[in-house]
């Protein structure tokens, strides 16, 4: 029974007395509907999951935050009415819709992608914006799937660029002392290396 597994296991890590929560994606997330009492949860997050409670558990239904991406019709559609009936109930719901961010702008390349200096990031967009303008539409998103030879074109762009940046960076730092890690010297790191 999983209720004993999970009785176990939280009393070999002494985690009796904290309030259990839920969380799950897809089916997972689907899982959590038929097991929320025997695991005795105070509460779960779902993702991306039509389930609800069955018919006769929507009176012990438990707080439910639902995520969801609007543009996957079936499951938004059936996500805000099981969160409308949580609510008729008098439940505790609260329903996150996860939409597309556009990649257009250098403050948002940092944001995502740390590892890479600020300064190479909006280099990264005078590139597309110079010699790759038909990647993106005018909102920022994608017109291609990544894997095209458009985008690989782009991206070996961005290689040749950075390993550049990079050798740059180490020129100044051998001059104004150590702001990299000069071990690497002529490495030929590439851009991709740098967030993986």
């Amino acid at each position: 029974q999983i209720s004993t597994v999970l009785s176990d296991w939280t009393r070999k890590h002494q985690l009796r007395e904290l309030p259990r929560v839920g969380m799950g994606e897809s089916s997972g997330a689907s899982f959590l509907f038929f097991v929320f009492k025997e695991l005795n949860l105070r509460s779960m997050a779902v993702y991306n999951t039509p389930q609800g409670y069955l018919e006769e558990e929507w009176e012990t239904a438990i707080p439910t935050a639902f995520l969801t991406m609007p543009l996957d019709e079936p499951i938004a559609t059936r996500v805000a009415e099981n969160k409308l009936k949580l609510q008729q109930l008098n439940i505790s719901t609260q329903l996150y819709k996860v939409t597309p961010r556009p990649f257009k702008d250098p403050l948002l390349c940092t944001a995502r992608l740390p590892e890479l200096p600020q300064e190479f990031c909006g280099r990264m967009f005078q590139t597309m914006e110079k010699d790759f303008s038909s990647l993106l539409n005018s909102d920022g998103f994608a017109l291609d799937n990544v894997r095209s030879g458009k985008w690989t074109r782009f991206f070996t762009t961005l290689d040749a660029e950075y390993e550049s940046y990079y050798a740059s960076m180490e020129n100044k730092e051998k001059e104004e002392s150590s702001l990299y890690d000069t071990e690497s010297a002529g490495s030929g790191r590439s851009w991709l290396w740098a967030i993986m």
